[in-house]
Order: C-alpha cells, then sequence, then structure tokens
C-alpha cells in the first residue's frame, strides 16, 4: 500500500533555514525523506545509512560543478582530484592516507587554534547579522 504521508518541502538557501526547526523535527518524524530546492534531503540516520553504503548510488557532490554547467579549470580539476569526490578504492586509499591527520590527540592540540580562527571568522560578519 503507498504511503499518504505528504512530503515536506523546505528552501534550505532561505538564511531562516534551520535543519534544527521544529519543521524539520516534524518532517523527519513523517518520513524519511523531504525535498529541497537543492534535492532530496535524506531526514533520518538509519536510511542515510543505508543509502551510503549502497554501491548502486554515487557520491553527489563529485557532480556538483558539471552540475552547474563548470566541466574545465582549475576549480573543476580541484573538485575532481579531492577525496570526498572520490569513489571505491581510490577513496578508501586516500581515507588511509589521510587518517593520521585526524588523530584525537592532533586534533586535540589544535582546537584552540581552531577556535581561535573561527572566532575570527564570525567576527568579520556578526555585526551584519547574516551570513
Amino acid at each position: 500500500m503507498a504511503s499518504t504521508v505528504a512530503i515536506s518541502h523546505f528552501n534550505v538557501s532561505d538564511p531562516e533555514f534551520s535543519v534544527r526547526s521544529a519543521a524539520v523535527q516534524a518532517a523527519r518524524e513523517q518520513h524519511w525523506y523531504a525535498t529541497t530546492n537543492l534535492g532530496v534531503a535524506v531526514l533520518r540516520y538509519e536510511e542515510c545509512a543505508a543509502l551510503l553504503k549502497d554501491r548502486r548510488l554515487r557520491q553527489g557532490s563529485g557532480r556538483w560543478p558539471a552540475h552547474y554547467g563548470i566541466t574545465e579549470g582549475t576549480l573543476a580539476q580541484w573538485w575532481a582530484d579531492m577525496m570526498l569526490s572520490q569513489e571505491g578504492e581510490d577513496h578508501a586509499r586516500l581515507r588511509r592516507l589521510a587518517n593520521p591527520a585526524f588523530a584525537p590527540r592532533l586534533l586535540e592540540a589544535m582546537t584552540p587554534a581552531f577556535t581561535a580562527l573561527a572566532h575570527e571568522l564570525i567576527d568579520g560578519y556578526s555585526e551584519l547579522g547574516y551570513c
């Protein structure tokens, strides 16, 4: 039997949109996904995990530049080469190489510097009231 639950739609480009909003929480309880102005948003952990493991699907951000007509140049090449755009064994190999850089002890040592940088960036636009 087909579901009769209405699928929620969100404009994720709206500066007022928040993934923590009551509307998103209600949508999550109603259905596992919602539509957005940028495509489908998976709202539940279990379904997201299942989709990420499904080999029939491809990592969407790898094709982001081409989707917007960027097929040549420095940005297109950089995007194609970065780890998040890789699939399968290439992604696994790059992840193994990068994992030591994300060791908890190393990250803990960097936390004060990253916190200071975050505050510096936020201070640069906080008076505007949006970002």
